[in-house]
């Protein structure tokens, strides 16, 4: 019983000792050895205590390992969580309008008409990344060891250090744009990557996998963020494009024979209506709009402006004759 009882007291002090160590992270089964012998070494039966005490050491051993491994795995995870919780901000830019955007690291950002970004509320020590949809113009902060990444898609990537630049997108990120105004960018579609530099443009196929780059005017790309449209040689369907986005309307064409026009022409406080007008003397179109239809939720539906060809037009007039 007396043996017993000192069994008792041995492991009552082990546990307490086992308890300090866990207290404070500091699991070494040497020192819990050396600590756990001062303890005992005033006491009766050394050398069956010492016995004793090899025994509870090994027993002590494991959970003291077990739970250091099991703290840095807790730790480990709790650092992940205040990683993947940290607040992500999306912002939307009202049709017609131009949103500008300071980032945490104080990037600057242009975001043009119906675009969204989605951005952290402070960027990680390894990248700073954001997310693109539509079109936005970027005044980057020069880190060298951190580079600004804009992702459009699963895709796409556009990286920087500090620079400014433009990334343009169509619907579902089929195509997308990088215009370079000044430093430098890499543009990557999976392991193929392409460096700009000034007043140059890649642009990415999705369709058909392409990745390539010419040289342009960048500020024919870049302008829009000043309130301003620059057309240069300009296709119906890009002037359509930028027009549909900065008025908020839909445009349709009535005939194919409408796309062969280009325009060479620049606007900054001119209606839609003026612009239209400016388009008739350019070329042999002609253009008309509906009025904005109410829809059952009580919005308005965008204005549709039809552009047709003269011919298309001087045509409809005889036939109504």
């Amino acid at each position: 019983m007396e043996e017993h009882e000192k069994i008792k007291e041995e492991l009552g002090a082990a546990e307490a000792i086992y308890r300090k160590i866990v207290e404070y992270e500091k699991y070494d089964a040497g020192a819990a050895y050396r600590k756990t012998a001062r303890r005992i070494s005033g006491m009766e039966w050394r050398s069956r205590a010492a016995m004793y005490f090899q025994r509870v050491a090994a027993a002590l051993f494991l959970p003291v390992l077990l739970g250091t491994a099991a703290l840095a795995w807790l730790y480990s995870e709790q650092r992940r969580e205040i990683v993947d919780n940290v607040p992500y901000y999306s912002v939307k830019s009202a049709p017609g309008l131009i949103s500008q955007i300071s980032l945490p690291d104080g990037t600057q950002v242009w975001l043009n008409t119906e675009s969204s970004l989605r951005y952290p509320a402070r960027f990680s020590s390894a990248e700073r990344l954001v997310e693109l949809e539509g079109e936005a113009y970027f005044a980057v902060e020069a880190d060298a060891e951190h580079p600004f990444t804009v992702a459009v898609g699963k895709a796409v990537r556009v990286s920087a250090h500090g620079t400014r630049f433009n990334v343009s997108s169509t619907e579902r990120e089929m195509s997308v744009e990088a215009t370079l105004e000044s430093g430098s960018i890499d543009v990557s579609l999976g392991n193929r990557s392409l460096k700009l530099h000034p007043n140059q443009m890649a642009t990415v196929d999705l369709t058909i996998g392409t990745l390539v780059s010419r040289n342009i005017n960048a500020w024919e790309k870049t302008a829009w963020k000043d309130g301003r449209l620059i057309f240069r040689n300009a296709g119906m369907e890009e002037v359509a494009h930028k027009l549909s986005k900065k008025y908020n309307v839909d445009i349709q064409f009535a005939s194919a024979d409408v796309l062969r026009h280009k325009f060479w022409a620049s606007f900054t406080t001119e209606s839609i209506t003026q612009i239209l007008d400016y388009m008739k003397l350019a070329a042999p179109i002609d253009w008309s709009y509906s009025e904005p239809r109410q829809l059952d939720d009580y919005s308005y539906a965008r204005r549709i402006i039809i552009i047709k060809s003269r011919k298309e037009v001087t045509k409809a007039k005889l036939i109504r004759k």
